[in-house]
């Protein structure tokens, strides 16, 4: 069952999910978060992969624990990576080693690996600089697309 403690909107506020199969975690994250984004919580990777079929579009950055029972952060983050690239990926983990930081940075290609516990400052901070790196990849893509218009138009 979903765990929404969110609400789609046509704001302008960036839109993350967060998966983290211990409550508290899950609870806490999500209160710091949503001083600044719209936040969608859920206990499961399967809750969240679910609620991205419906609503990928409007999700900027998918926030995943590592170790979970059914699936690992990183194998999620390969989901989503796989089939819907324009969403950015945040690894918060308790408990990781080497070979998950490795694996998160190879397989899943995420734009932060964090450790907890963390501060909510520096969970913030970190979050606004994906997001920031998101506009600023999005205003290059912009200025490639303008750049390629003209070209074309001077050939004609």
């Amino acid at each position: 069952m979903e765990n929404l403690r969110g609400k789609m909107d046509s704001t302008k506020r960036p839109q993350l999910i967060v998966i983290d199969d211990d409550e508290f975690v899950l609870t806490v994250v999500t209160a710091i978060l949503k001083r600044e984004f719209d936040v969608f919580a859920f206990s499961t990777p399967s809750e969240a992969l679910d609620f991205l079929e419906q609503h990928a579009d409007k999700i900027d950055i998918v926030i995943s624990d590592q170790k979970m029972p059914s699936m690992s952060g990183v194998e999620l983050l390969a989901k989503v990576k796989d089939k819907y690239s324009h969403i950015s990926r945040v690894i918060l983990s308790g408990a990781s080693d080497k070979f998950d930081v490795a694996d998160a940075i190879n397989i899943a290609e995420v734009d932060k690996f964090l450790f907890k516990p963390i501060n909510s400052r520096l969970l913030l901070f970190s979050i606004n600089e994906v997001m920031e790196k998101r506009t600023l990849e999005q205003k290059i893509k912009e200025q490639e697309e303008k750049i390629a218009q003209l070209l074309k138009q001077k050939q004609t």
